[in-house]
């Protein structure tokens, strides 16, 4: 059966030239479409609004979002979760809190959330944060900078994202500059889970309190925790997470505790521009606290993070999740 794979964020095409002659060539066939990265609503993405301008007999698509869903296509929802099932080495010693700084953030691709919470932190908390965005704004990669969408979410964020940019790449630790249009999960394994894991960048989780995680699927229908969301919970630090709506309460259902006894999680039930408002709310509370306020809430929060490293460890967590309507 012919196979295209459709290269996607949360709501563009990257290949769409050569999906769309894909279609066109295969047309009243049979055929199969992979999704890559990994679980991309591909509604939101626009994938079913372009289909719906050519004919098949059957299309197949391979999909690890839980709540693909189509009338008419068969979709193939493929199990297992390789950012969950890696049991990574972790140094012990990023399981303490020094007290050196507060927030953390671990960007690549300038997506509209992580230039806006990475500016947000520049100008308001630079040093009290450990910035690593690594990112280079040249010629030939400034068309990845989602400017538009940022100017949807926050216009007043524009002129911090543009001072920010003059700095990137930040690094806190050296690292190479990854291709994030040629890269995906199809060609990416367990060695390649090492490498964004198990390496220098979490040793810098000893000096921070709070991992403000920005993952890969933000909009529409869809769950799936990479190593973002992972990370901290290796490392027993709490997070704030921009993801897809109710991507917190999915964790809960399988098995993961959060954060809402210490602070005010309701941006979970919002995604987009309302999410980040309220996410970047939260980091304000949170830089507005002493570090003596800080110390105490880690101390008292040390059953949850134990909890859900435990969880990872013995893998006993639930791997299905049922869609909040």
């Amino acid at each position: 059966m012919p196979t295209v794979d459709v290269h996607c964020d949360n709501d563009k095409i990257w290949n769409l030239s050569e999906l769309i002659g894909f279609l066109n060539q295969h047309q009243h066939g049979n055929i199969s479409i992979n999704v890559f990265p990994e679980a991309a609503d591909l509604a939101a993405v626009g994938v079913y609004d372009l289909m719906r301008h050519f004919k098949f007999a059957s299309v197949e698509i391979n999909t690890f979002n839980p709540f693909e869903s189509h009338d008419i296509y068969n979709i193939n929802i493929r199990s297992g979760n390789i950012f969950l099932s890696h049991n990574p080495h972790i140094n012990h010693t990023v399981h303490q809190w020094n007290r050196n700084k507060v927030f953390l953030v671990l960007f690549g691709r300038p997506t509209a959330a992580r230039l806006a919470i990475a500016a947000h932190l520049f100008r308001s908390a630079r040093d009290r944060s450990h910035i690593h965005f690594n990112c280079l704004p040249h010629d030939d990669n400034i068309g990845l900078f989602e400017f538009d969408k940022l100017a949807q979410y926050e216009k007043s964020l524009l002129s911090p994202a543009a001072e920010l940019i003059k700095h990137l790449p930040l690094t806190i630790v050296p690292t190479e500059y990854t291709d994030f249009i040629k890269e995906n999960i199809k060609t990416q394994g367990v060695s390649w889970i090492d490498k964004i894991i198990n390496n220098s960048l979490t040793n810098c989780y000893q000096d921070i309190f709070v991992d403000c995680v920005s993952e890969s699927h933000v909009l529409g229908r869809t769950f799936f925790p990479t190593e973002k969301t992972t990370r901290p919970m290796w490392c027993k630090k709490p997070f704030v997470i921009f993801g897809s709506r109710d991507h917190l309460a999915y964790l809960r259902q399988m098995g993961f505790r959060t954060f809402y006894q210490f602070w005010d999680e309701d941006y979970d039930g919002y995604e987009g521009r309302d999410r980040l408002t309220r996410i970047l709310k939260l980091i304000d509370w949170l830089g507005s606290q002493s570090t003596e306020t800080l110390e105490n809430m880690y101390q008292h929060m040390q059953p949850i993070l134990e909890h859900n490293y435990s969880l990872l460890m013995s893998q006993n967590y639930t791997k299905t999740v049922q869609e909040i309507a």
